[in-house]
């Protein structure tokens, strides 16, 4: 039988016992380390994003305040140039379709009366039905605007004035005004809640991210900004802004607008205002620069057929009219003198070569200028030039009128009432008078002293035809020898009394004179006159094509108009100034730009511009919490971040570009120091209660500096 043998040593398995409880105890330590500092990570990170979104709500709470100031000035400056625009419109209207309708009866009772019937006849009756088919459209458009503006049960005053009559209650009674005086109550309701706003969004934005609290410092942010008057308006619409030679200029009047009250100065160029920096509103300034001088000697110049440049002689016919022009004349206009066609010679010269454009500068214009300039003028009248048709490359809708003129005017003088004097202003009224007779019977009685209306302006109308061929050939007018302006002849509005009778050429029928006289060319392709070849060993001679020109002058009648009185749409009493919109305007006093610090952390500007952001999150870890507490006296985490309020393109509350990013945090002690004081102030009632300010102050103020950027930096 085998033998068993008995161990007298102790049992191993209590051994293997022992480690395998004490190895699963570090090893659940260790599980529990690890999960809370993975918690621990994820919720400071989760609270530093809570720190952000406090930050960057509160500082963009007050970058979209500022957004909306500036967007109410500039709308009220676009209002403010409503009112005198759109207060000319009745009478510029009614005074240009009252003359246009007289034109175009003078037309057609010329028409109805008769037109020559000789040769060339159905060339002036065309160009007279043809003028008169361009009055009367700009005629009908003018007279269809008169009766909506100034008949009917429309009243433009009650848009435009200020006090408008038989309205009741206190001004402002007319829209623009009214919208002009929302925008400056929401301007000022703006800056006055923009604080209280920007606090109960940044705490919002922390509790919607599940911190325990959140803030903003400054408690209360505010904005720099006062209200001004209602004439710091002026520079916007009539001032001068500009740079030249990096100099930055500025006037409150006397330019095209664009400038805001709040300049910055001669020598900085941080506040021009949106229209110079945003809108690109502006006119360039250049100068040439730089090239050389360079000495060009005399050579010869072979003859190169087709290559003659045009030359025209001849000293035109017995009719001069000066004064304002509109249509298109075919008769050429050249280089003048002789040149040659043949080889040549020219002169020795110093020539300059290697020039370049610089910039200077620029002028900005303002919302004035642009809707006069780009809008009005545009829209009335011809622009740019076509070398095929020899007339405007565009043709304004209102070309042969003086809307534009009378509208101007009358604009103009109500600007001036807005920021100038109140004295009344007139303009003169036309009327006119169509019948010859009568007209000459005006003038004559005028000569002579009588009392009648001072003649201001006689219209003349003008058909051309221009001719390779003489008015007395049996070709003349034959296809390919003539060019007429017929399809649009020139109106001619000339000032003071004119007699056509007194000219000394024909008269062809009623009110309808005739002048005939003749030019040369070296060519004129259009009416079948080509270069000639030259001479080449005559390189002074040069061979010339006759033209012949007949002018038809019509009679249009003569202006007997008076003066009228333009309308204040600005009617307030010094008594009622106060209450007359206004901007709201930078301080820069409080929360200017410097150019030589641009951080916005220095000096006084910091408590305008600079924002805190604090987040605070849960007491304690998931897990074993005790062994995980920080120097928080609540023994709870703590976030903070910065954020800072800026515009690049222009340092004013007219500049819809502010804007708020976030920024490393700076001056701790300063910090600090708003956090106690804030909390000596009793906090912000429900909004930020005093026990957070005063746990944040602890907190903060134990650390000091460094150690506050190693506990709640980032």
């Amino acid at each position: 039988m085998a033998r068993r043998w008995k161990s007298r040593g102790p049992a191993r398995s209590g051994q293997v016992l022992v480690l395998t409880l004490l190895g699963m105890t570090v090893l659940v330590a260790l599980i529990f380390y690890v999960y809370n500092v993975g918690d621990q990570v994820n919720r400071r990170t989760a609270l530093q994003n809570v720190a952000d979104a406090t930050a960057i709500s509160g500082a963009g709470w007050i970058a979209r305040s500022m957004n909306v100031i500036a967007m109410n000035n500039c709308e009220q400056s676009r209002l403010a140039v409503l009112v005198p625009i759109m207060d000319a419109l009745p009478l510029s209207c009614q005074m240009s379709g009252d003359e246009m309708d007289q034109w175009e009866k003078s037309l057609a009772a010329q028409l109805s009366g008769g037109i020559p019937q000789t040769k060339g006849g159905q060339h002036l009756r065309a160009g007279i039905e043809s003028l008169r088919g361009r009055i009367g459209a700009q005629r009908d458009i003018l007279v269809a605007a008169r009766d909506t503006l100034s008949g009917g049960s429309f009243e433009m005053e009650e848009t435009t004035h200020w006090k408008v009559r038989g309205a009741s209650g206190p001004a402002p009674h007319g829209d623009f005004w009214k919208a002009m005086a929302g925008l400056d109550e929401l301007s000022q309701a703006t800056v006055e809640s923009a604080g209280i706003l920007a606090q109960s969004n940044a705490v919002r934005f922390g509790r919607d991210n599940r911190a325990r609290a959140a803030f903003l410092m400054p408690l209360v942010p505010g904005i720099p900004a006062r209200r001004g008057e209602f004439r710091d308006f002026q520079p916007v619409l009539q001032g001068k802004t500009g740079v030249k030679d990096n100099v930055a200029f500025f006037s409150r009047s006397g330019g095209m607008g664009g400038a805001i009250p709040d300049f910055a100065g001669t020598d900085s160029q941080h506040r021009m205002g949106p229209w110079a920096r945003l809108f690109k509103w502006r006119y360039g300034t250049y100068r040439l620069e730089g090239g050389t001088q360079v000495w060009v000697p005399p050579r010869s110049i072979p003859a190169q057929p087709g290559r003659v440049p045009v030359v025209v002689r001849g000293k035109g016919g017995k009719v001069n009219l000066g004064g304002r022009k509109v249509g298109s004349s075919v008769i050429q206009r050249g280089q003048g003198g002789r040149r040659a066609s043949g080889p040549s010679w020219t002169k020795g010269h110093w020539k300059t070569v290697g020039q370049r454009r610089v910039a200077t500068g620029y002028t900005a214009y303002g919302p004035y200028h642009w809707a006069m300039k780009h809008h009005i003028n545009w829209y009335a009248y011809d622009s740019g030039y076509n070398e095929q048709t020899r007339g405007p490359a565009y043709k304004g809708n209102l070309p042969d009128t003086f809307f534009v003129q009378y509208h101007q005017t009358i604009a103009n003088t109500k600007l001036t009432y807005m920021f100038g004097s109140k004295t009344p202003k007139t303009i003169h009224y036309p009327v006119w008078k169509i019948d010859y007779d009568e007209c000459r019977a005006i003038a004559r009685e005028q000569a002579d002293g009588g009392q009648v209306n001072r003649i201001a302006e006689t219209m003349i109308y003008e058909v051309e035809v221009i001719s390779s061929v003489p008015e007395d050939s049996p070709r003349w007018l034959a296809p390919g020898t003539f060019r007429t302006n017929g399809d649009y002849p020139i109106s001619v509005r000339t000032k003071g009394w004119v007699d056509p009778a007194d000219w000394g050429i024909e008269k062809v029928a009623d009110h309808i004179w005739k002048d005939t006289w003749e030019y040369e060319t070296t060519e004129d392709r259009s009416i079948g006159l080509l270069p000639k070849a030259a001479d080449p060993y005559s390189p002074d001679d040069s061979e010339f094509h006759t033209v012949y020109v007949v002018q038809w002058y019509m009679f249009g009648g003569i202006d007997v108009g008076g003066e009228t009185e333009i309308s204040d749409p600005c009617n307030w009493d010094e008594d009622e100034y106060e209450r007359v919109p206004a901007p709201m305007i930078l301080d820069p006093a409080e929360g200017d730009y410097d150019p030589q610090e641009a951080d916005p952390d220095e000096g006084y500007r910091r408590k305008w511009f600079m924002y805190l952001g604090l987040a605070r999150g849960g007491i304690a870890s998931g897990v074993w919490g005790e062994q995980f507490r920080n120097p928080n006296p609540t023994g709870s985490m703590l976030t903070v971040a910065q954020a800072k309020v800026f515009n690049n393109t222009s340092w004013d509350l007219w500049t819809q570009d502010w804007r708020v990013r976030l920024a490393p945090v700076t001056k701790w002690d300063l910090w600090t120091q708003d956090l106690g004081d804030a909390a000596a102030a009793g906090g912000m009632g429900g909004t930020v209660p005093q026990d957070e300010l005063v746990n944040a102050y602890n907190y903060l103020s134990s650390l000091g500096a460094q150690a506050a950027e190693l506990h709640v930096g980032h």
